[in-house]
């Protein structure tokens, strides 16, 4: 059986063979009822190499269409929606207050992401302290490179701050931060791949103030005419706090002048206005003018009105309190 097939294969062979022309001119003609195919000429084995290599050579040149170079890159990656977004209830700061928000960073597939990390800048004023606690990963405050590596699919994770404002921090100041997702994956929505915020920070101060009179029997010899005193009951400071007063016609002073709280020293001529600059929060106070009263006939005489102003951003139409008080005095 095999000696068999061997003969056939021999006179298959001999039958393609002869069709080469003897005397090196091409191709014989084909005989009538026989068919030529590629199989019809002899290839070496140099040939059937070379024709190999020049095929691989062209292939790796020029990538058949629907294969582009890197081709393997993007099919071993894989297919993720990865967003990042911050979460805060208000882009509004006061001063002397806490606030929390928090950057998110959501897979929502369809795969599981490899490398996941996030860069940012965070930008803040003087007088602002942030704190911050991952719940995947660590974060480094100073490069602002949050690394959380894999992430699988419908995993949602976290970077929550804690912004405390100091009291003194002006109006109109922003903190600002910039994030951005990066990985090693296909992202079909990659807008939604970075996200940025700003919070303004804003004052609010409620100043209260009042003003004393002498009791009917007078203060002593110290020549006091009233006391104004002045709080803030915060939470920010309250800017450029001044006051000034109204006396009545019947009221002349004479050598007038003041003191800030009971110091005893004379810290300047009155002259009926005065600037105490920044007031803190729980800050109070007290102003005591003194002066020498000239003698009027009047045994009751209209009160000293006080007007008390400052600066804040949250009402500037209500940024000022009056206060008043009566002068009794049995005689002058």
């Amino acid at each position: 059986m095999i000696l068999r097939w061997f003969s056939a294969s021999q006179q298959r062979d001999r039958g393609i063979n002869s069709v080469i022309s003897d005397n090196g001119s091409g191709f014989r003609p084909v005989p009538e009822g026989r068919s030529f195919g590629v199989c019809d000429r002899g290839t070496s084995p140099f040939e059937f190499w070379s024709v190999l290599f020049i095929a691989a050579a062209l292939i790796s040149l020029f990538p058949p269409i629907g294969i582009a170079a890197g081709s393997e890159d993007l099919l071993s990656s894989s297919v993720c929606d990865i967003s990042v977004a911050f979460d805060l209830a208000s882009n509004i700061i006061i001063a002397e207050a806490n606030y929390s928000y928090a950057l998110t960073v959501t897979n929502s597939g369809p795969d599981d992401a490899a490398g996941v990390r996030v860069t940012s800048t965070l930008d803040v004023p003087e007088g602002v302290i942030v704190s911050s606690a991952v719940s995947r990963g660590s974060y480094d405050r100073r490069t602002g490179v949050w690394t959380l590596g894999d992430l699988p699919s419908g995993s949602v994770e976290r970077l929550n701050f804690e912004v405390s404002v100091a009291p003194s921090v002006p109006s109109g100041m922003t903190i600002s931060y910039a994030a951005q997702v990066t990985g090693d994956w296909i992202d079909p929505v990659p807008e939604n791949n970075k996200d940025v915020f700003a919070a303004t920070i804003t004052t609010d101060a409620e100043v209260v103030a009042t003003v004393n009179c002498p009791p009917p029997d007078g203060w002593g010899d110290d020549r006091t005419q009233y006391t104004v005193e002045i709080s803030n009951n915060g939470p920010s400071n309250a800017r450029n706090v001044w006051f000034r007063d109204l006396l009545p016609p019947a009221i002349w002073l004479q050598r007038a002048g003041y003191r800030v709280e009971a110091s005893g020293n004379n810290e300047g001529e009155w002259i009926g206005f005065l600037d105490l600059g920044d007031l803190a929060p729980r800050e109070t106070k007290t102003i005591f003018i003194y002066a020498d009263k000239i003698p009027v006939n009047f045994r009751s005489v209209p009160g000293v009105t006080i007007t008390v102003s400052w600066m804040d951003t949250v009402d500037p139409a209500c940024n000022s309190v009056v206060s008043s008080c009566d002068v009794h005095r049995s005689s002058f």
